[in-house]
């Protein structure tokens, strides 16, 4: 919405990629694990973890049986690496293009998102699961 008004004629905006989050850089895993134990899930950090060069080595195995069998498996060297990056994305550019500025800080926000997951999303999940 606030991008509108930069939207006209020639306008320096056009054509450019922007990312619009709540800001300050987050930890991936530990905002993930903080909405699973909420849910009532087992903490990430207590499951068993292999090391990125061993699954890297099995993800490019599966490649090869996948190649074989026609068929493309969930475990690639794609998936391995997308788990593993840093992400950061900056909301700088959206700030000073579009005068962006979040409507909430994440504290405030990342709670109500984890509520309203358990009241629409969990139940279906649980349902599903039950009947598998």
């Amino acid at each position: 919405m606030c991008g509108a008004d930069t939207l006209y004629d020639k306008s320096p905006v056009l054509g450019k990629f922007y990312i619009i989050t709540d800001g300050p850089e987050q930890y991936f895993w530990g905002i993930l694990n903080t909405a699973i134990i909420a849910m009532g899930f087992e903490d990430l950090t207590k499951k068993f973890h292999l090391p990125v060069w061993f699954l890297m080595f099995l993800a490019h195995i599966c490649d090869v049986i996948g190649f074989i069998l026609n068929k493309k498996l969930k475990l690639n060297p794609f998936n391995v690496k997308m788990l593993v990056i840093h992400r950061y994305f900056s909301i700088e550019n959206a700030k000073n293009d579009l005068k962006y500025k979040p409507l909430f800080k994440f504290e405030e926000a990342w709670p109500s998102t984890i509520e309203w997951y358990k009241l629409n999303w969990l139940p279906g999940f649980l349902a599903k699961k039950k009947s598998d």
